[in-house]
């Protein structure tokens, strides 16, 4: 498997305003706590966070999530089941479908 790790961004990590910094580490840290508990095949799994845990946030905000890497969209995810919906019920003659 590959996963992708998730940071706060550069704009986020050297912003002047330390509540727009606290705003967006509280979100990642509430995210990682519920990304940690749910367990859902459609819900991405959170594999690991930094050592330090939230206590990183008060160094350079080096606070990360070790996730799974999702390999495409939730649109195009869509399309393909559409379009392998709608090839099935062509070839049934329940419809027609796109021209292939």
């Amino acid at each position: 498997e590959r996963y992708a790790l998730k940071i706060l961004s550069f704009k986020t990590r050297t912003s002047k305003s330390s509540k727009y910094f606290c705003n967006a580490a509280a979100d990642l840290a509430v995210e990682a706590a519920l990304l940690s508990k749910l367990q859902h095949p459609n819900l991405i799994k959170v594999r690991g966070i930094c050592q330090e845990g939230v206590d990183a946030f008060a160094e350079q905000g080096r606070y990360f999530l070790i996730m799974d890497r999702l390999y495409d969209t939730l649109e195009s995810r869509i399309y393909k089941e559409w379009n392998r919906t709608v090839r099935k019920q062509s070839r049934r003659g329940i419809i027609a479908g796109p021209p292939l």
